[in-house]
């Protein structure tokens, strides 16, 4: 009852998933750079215990102006790559749901020749383990075009959900494990109160920085995330009921692409080990998830 699954395999879209993709490997790229930046201090510090040598100075100094970096370089360069990628697929859900651009909320739409340069630089790679083909399920093909935007933007909400949130369990369990490893070799040392400071708070001051600034900022996406799932859930339910008119629920539908759009435009990425790690388990409940979508608008005679 409508193109969706059709169109988002064209090599018009396949190219801007593509070029998507790249920009967001390059920020992630970028975000590793800066966390392991930022970890440098505290393995330098580890070395030094374990050896015996007093680097805490130089560690602490090591620390302060890659602190520096982060703010004045490495930041900025993430969020444009992020925002660049933002654009592109906004450009390829409008397309592909039949749906105006908003140019108030994201501005000019990509040029052809940035979708070309970026799907390019993806396509060089092998990428066995992350497809860009049958981006929403197939079986969105059975429900008319107006619920399927809704299920299809209902989808991406979960999926990015679930993926924060396994996420920040990760970053907050290596923070701990680092602060307990490296208090119970100062510990083990007999460090001063002097040494303890040079030794341990300052060169960990950039690891605390960044990954507690990758949690807080994941936790306000997912507040995000929380926010727009019930909006999609009461959109999705009320268009099954009839209760609003398909022009209305085009309007709603336009609406919840545009706080989805400045979602991806404002959240820090994930690394993409992560995404592969847990893209077949949550491909496979997102599918599960459209599946029994379609067979609810079914029941209720929307099919």
């Amino acid at each position: 009852m409508n193109a969706i699954p059709g169109t988002q395999n064209t090599p018009r879209h396949l190219e801007q998933l593509a070029a998507q993709r790249e920009l967001y490997s390059e920020a992630k790229i970028i975000q590793a750079v800066e966390m392991i930046s930022a970890l440098l201090p505290p393995l330098l510090l580890l070395f030094a215990l374990l050896i015996g040598e007093r680097l805490y100075v130089y560690a602490a100094l090591l620390g302060c102006i890659l602190a520096v970096l982060d703010v004045a370089l490495w930041s900025p360069l993430q969020k444009k790559k992020r925002q660049a990628a933002a654009i592109i697929q906004e450009l390829f859900d409008c397309e592909v749901f039949g749906m105006p651009w908003n140019s108030v909320e994201a501005g000019q739409r990509p040029t052809p020749e940035l979708v070309a340069k970026y799907a390019e630089k993806y396509n060089k790679k092998v990428h066995k383990g992350s497809p860009i083909d049958k981006w929403y399920s197939p079986d969105i093909g059975a429900l008319p075009l107006p619920l399927a935007r809704v299920a299809c933007q209902r989808s991406n909400i979960v999926w990015d959900l679930e993926l924060r949130r396994r996420y920040v369990f990760r970053i907050a369990f290596l923070l701990s494990f680092l602060t307990v490893g490296v208090v119970v070799l100062a510990l083990v040392r007999g460090l001063t109160v002097e040494g303890f400071l040079l030794s341990i708070v300052l060169p960990l001051v950039p690891a605390y920085v960044v990954g507690l600034q990758q949690i807080f900022d994941q936790r306000e996406a997912m507040v995000r995330l929380d926010r727009l799932l019930d909006h999609a859930t009461r959109l999705w339910d009320n268009a099954l009921e009839r209760e609003v008119s398909e022009a209305t629920l085009d309007q709603e539908s336009r609406r919840l692409q545009d706080q989805i759009f400045s979602h991806r435009a404002q959240t820090p990425t994930i690394f993409d080990w992560i995404y592969k790690r847990l893209r077949g388990e949550q491909e496979r409940l997102m599918y599960k998830g459209i599946e029994d979508l379609v067979e609810e608008a079914r029941k209720r005679g929307r099919v």
